[in-house]
């Protein structure tokens, strides 16, 4: 996938924070398809929500 090599190279280290929507876009994917998605990944503790605090510092 192109887009996942692309984070990687820019982000090797794998800290990514990357709002719901603007993943659903670059996907080309129904936003609602991408949360549950996340949720999954989520469970299995191979993502992390980001408090809304620290986007943009």
């Amino acid at each position: 996938m192109i887009y996942a090599r692309d984070v990687h190279q820019r982000f090797p280290t794998g800290d990514v924070v990357v709002s719901e929507r603007d993943l659903a876009e670059q996907l080309r994917k129904r936003p609602e398809a991408i949360v549950t998605a996340l949720n999954l990944l989520l469970y299995e503790q191979k993502v992390q929500r980001a408090p809304l605090s620290i986007i943009g510092n």
